[in-house]
């Protein structure tokens, strides 16, 4: 075998002496080869490779190495110490800039820089993490449930589950829309969207608003949050967002924080996916009411949007202004951490108990023979416990025989509550009645 480095003369035959000339002959030609490598002596953080016309060994300094054999090691740090590259199959991300730059190129791929939000190059901690499976804080954020109606004028609770939709000083509609089955401008398929429709009179106390009370003022404090909405108007407007931390009533709780997060969002007439992260304040050292209820009390964190308001709300509604306009908002979800994720589309039964946590419906049937004058009593079964136990209850639609047009109301357990009504007179009795619970923040 023949090659740069050596080249055997077939010398000492086998079998034959092994002669001295033709042996130091041939250690010559082992010698000479030996020469042709680099020369490692003085060469520290040196490495070997092939010269520039690829027909010898050098050694070379690392830098020089390093870029001929596109090396993924690197000896430079960052302020914190940390290795730039790869190293020992770990990725780190820190470095002064808060970029990384990949480092899987080919023909068909070319490098491509990241840049990551925080100094600290932490992308997510297990503080930013919801520690139970349900992400998204916003509930009917889809607006599925309309249990007291589809529409409404008046301001407060009155149609789509969990949302408070307030107006003062102008005209506001609020309803429930139909997405066209198989759109596709608004993922997963979702059924309804909420519409609310404002008629402006000027005023620096007046103003229209959407918004949902999210029980308990500790929900996200102190954390990073992600809010995810698709909105569209009938013209291009702004609309407007914050958060305010509400710490209750009773005893001497601290003023609200409002204008969390406050800002404009300009929409247009084509849905479009609004994403914004605010940082929640922490609420260490504010004191709460005492106004509790068994199980919470009325504190709340509360997500609003601002489809119209007056000087008064300047802080809080980032100087939206008065406006008058048509705007459509849908699957609204508040998660915690600085990245969003797909709209969750909770079970349609988990997420009708969440809605009824706060309203519902329980329906009271009695029915047999009765006496003029006597009182009965029937058992409405709650669908799931409410909130708090001191809940409002209002009749709803009533059908009567025989009974008087009046019934008493006992609350008395969690999961039902007894009504008592009074016969008018003597036979067969009926009493079907559907008693509104609401105990909504």
């Amino acid at each position: 075998m023949a090659n740069d480095f050596f080249q055997a003369s077939g010398t000492p035959a086998d079998g034959s002496k092994a002669l001295s000339s033709p042996v130091r002959s041939e250690f010559d030609s082992i010698e000479s080869g030996f020469n042709k490598m680099p020369v490692i002596a003085s060469h520290a953080s040196h490495g070997v490779t092939a010269n520039g016309a690829a027909d010898a060994l050098e050694s070379v300094p690392n830098a020089t190495y390093n870029s001929r054999i596109g090396s993924l090691a690197s000896t430079t740090k960052d302020v914190a110490d940390g290795y730039v590259g790869l190293t020992l199959f770990k990725l780190n991300f820190k470095n002064v800039l808060d970029t990384f730059t990949s480092f899987f190129t080919n023909s068909n791929t070319s490098a491509k820089t990241y840049t990551f939000p925080d100094k600290s190059g932490v992308v997510q901690t297990d503080t930013n993490v919801q520690p139970w499976g349900r992400r998204n804080f916003i509930i009917n954020g889809n607006f599925d449930f309309w249990q007291r109606a589809t529409s409404q004028t008046s301001s407060g609770y009155g149609s789509n589950d969990r949302w408070y939709d307030g107006h003062s000083g102008l005209l506001k509609t609020t309803s429930r829309q139909a997405f066209t089955v198989g759109q596709t401008d608004v993922p997963g398929n979702p059924k309804y969207f909420s519409r609310t429709e404002v008629t402006n009179i000027d005023g620096a106390a007046n103003y229209a608003i959407k918004e949902q009370r999210i029980e308990n003022v500790r929900s996200l404090s102190g954390q990073r949050a992600t809010l995810t909405f698709y909105a569209k108007a009938d013209a291009a407007k702004n609309i407007a967002i914050d958060f305010d931390q509400y710490f209750g009533t009773g005893g001497a709780p601290d003023d609200d924080v409002v204008g969390i997060g406050a800002q404009l969002i300009p929409l247009t007439t084509a849905w479009q996916k609004f994403t914004i992260t605010v940082s929640i304040p922490s609420i260490l050292g504010k004191t709460l009411g005492s106004s509790w209820g068994d199980y919470w009390g009325d504190d709340a964190l509360i997500l609003t949007f601002w489809f119209n308001a007056g000087s008064n709300y300047d802080s809080r509604s980032s100087s939206l202004g008065h406006q008058s306009g048509t705007f459509d908002i849908a699957q609204v979800q508040l998660e915690a951490g600085t990245s969003s994720t797909e709209f969750e589309l909770r079970d349609y039964a988990v997420e009708l108990k969440l809605c009824q946590r706060f309203y519902q419906i329980a329906r009271s049937l009695f029915s047999g023979k009765v006496t003029s004058g006597s009182q009965y009593r029937n058992i409405a079964h709650l669908a799931t416990p409410m909130r708090i136990f001191n809940y409002a209850v209002t009749g709803a639609s009533v059908t009567r025989v025989k009974f008087q047009n009046s019934y008493n109301v006992v609350n008395a357990q969690t999961l039902y509550l007894y009504t008592r009504n009074t016969a008018n007179a003597s036979g067969a009795g009926a009493d079907i009645l559907n008693v509104r619970l609401d105990a909504e923040l």
